[in-house]
């Protein structure tokens, strides 16, 4: 299987770890989930198809099981709602304990679930997808319509959820040469970044293939 164009990886610092919260009530009883259900939603849809050269993953710090890393594969997924709730639901049987077989019949087979913190995580995409770029997404960095470096060819774009970044994680994302990058002049939710991110990246392919 070719390695993914692709890659988010979503910090969610304070995302439940269990499944003992309100799906009527997601952002205050869940610690956010919400922010990534919407940024796997932003990440791996397209007029409500599987983008299939992208991975979503969101590391979840929250309590009380921490750290645990969910990661939504595009190249093998075969469904995935167009509604928070809905993909919330399965995330919670999946950390209720029901959870592969149901999240595998309902998406298909790319839906993992790892006892993986932020930085295990990240160390272990870029030694088995190998990409040719970090980046770091955050307000204050290089415009991304000045690269002129190739987005497109298997990229890793490391971005936080609602809390952002320590300054812990940008030491490491520093020591590992990612490029701080921006999509634009205003603040984004994370949801929104990635989508700006898409669109910039499918832009650049369209004129490519012209």
């Amino acid at each position: 299987m070719p390695n993914p164009t692709r890659i988010f990886l979503l910090k969610a610092s304070e995302a439940r770890t269990s499944s003992d919260f309100n799906l009527r009530d997601l952002p205050s009883s869940s610690g956010r989930l919400d922010v990534v259900c919407r940024c796997a939603i932003a990440s791996l849809l397209e007029n409500e198809e599987i983008r299939d050269d992208t991975v979503f993953i969101a590391t979840l710090e929250g309590q009380p099981n921490p750290p645990l890393a969910l990661r939504f594969d595009g190249r093998t997924l075969k469904s995935l709602p167009f509604s928070e709730i809905a993909i919330a639901e399965i995330l919670r049987r999946m950390l209720g304990g029901r959870g592969r077989q149901v999240a595998e019949h309902t998406l298909g087979e790319g839906v993992y679930v790892e006892q993986r913190s932020f930085t295990e995580t990240l160390n272990y995409e870029l030694e088995t997808c190998k990409p040719s770029k970090l980046y770091y997404l955050r307000e204050k960095g290089d415009d991304i319509r000045d690269l002129e470096t190739n987005l497109d060819s298997n990229c890793i774009f490391v971005l936080g959820s609602n809390r952002g970044l320590t300054a812990e994680d940008e030491e490491i994302l520093d020591r590992m040469n990612a490029q701080r990058i921006s999509v634009g002049p205003l603040s984004y939710l994370s949801s929104q970044v990635i989508t700006l991110v898409h669109d910039e990246l499918d832009r650049r392919r369209m004129v490519r293939h012209r």
